[in-house]
């Protein structure tokens, strides 16, 4: 029963749980965020050194909170904006072709 309890259970969730994580460790030479939400996964680097490791906890707190309250704004990747083929055509003469032509040329 001891050897039970002692087992590592990183990437399970006991019955009943949200299924979600958040642990700081150190890895790479630096302190890291991980999160883990419901088979969402997102590491991010904090930094060096014993005022990191601090701020990594703090923030790592601040995280599972929001996550217990249902804001999942960290872990969701922010959508690009649909851009149509006539506004990209107009944003690329102007910026990336006005610097590379002359002016005599970008009139052709």
């Amino acid at each position: 029963m001891l050897r039970a309890m002692l087992r590592p259970t990183w990437g399970r969730c006991a019955e009943g749980s949200a299924g979600m994580g958040v642990q700081v460790n150190a890895w790479k030479g630096a302190w890291w965020i991980f999160v883990n939400h419901h088979g969402q996964r997102k590491a991010k680097r904090v930094g060096k050194g014993k005022e990191c490791q601090k701020v990594a906890r703090a923030a790592a707190e601040k995280i599972q909170a929001r996550l217990v309250l249902g804001d999942l704004s960290r872990l969701e990747e922010p959508h690009p904006q649909e851009i149509t083929l006539q506004a990209y055509g107009q944003q690329w003469l102007a910026t990336d072709v006005a610097l590379r032509l002359k002016p005599a040329t970008m009139e052709k």
